[in-house]
């Protein structure tokens, strides 16, 4: 039963994923960093390095800019729009060995 193709297919998407989010770790344990935010055409989006990617922002805080916020404790991601509201500590739990709930902007929207 193992040898089955979607039992052998799962354990190679497994693996890659172990692969990828231990490729990628910080050097925090615990932590841990799953790629999101998936699209088509890369030509509508454009990569920047503006130190706006770089801030954390506490849950509730008010979203400086609109686009798509990913949690840096556990990889979730949610939208928000300037000037609204963060989504609070109890939008999402995850284990205390994941870290605080802090949202970093990874998806700037062009205009909002």
């Amino acid at each position: 039963m193992d040898n089955e193709p979607h039992t052998m297919a799962s354990r190679h998407v497994g693996e890659a994923l172990k692969l990828q989010a231990t490729a990628s770790a910080p050097t925090q344990p615990f932590k841990w960093r799953m790629k999101m935010a998936y699209y088509k055409n890369g030509n509508y989006l454009i990569q920047e390095q503006g130190l706006e990617f770089d801030a954390l922002h506490a849950p509730g805080a008010i979203a400086p800019l609109s686009g798509i916020y990913r949690c840096e404790g556990c990889g979730n991601s949610a939208v928000s729009t300037k000037g609204h509201a963060l989504p609070p500590q109890n939008h999402h739990q995850h284990s205390i060995l994941a870290g605080a709930v802090q949202w970093r902007l990874v998806v700037k929207a062009h205009y909002a």
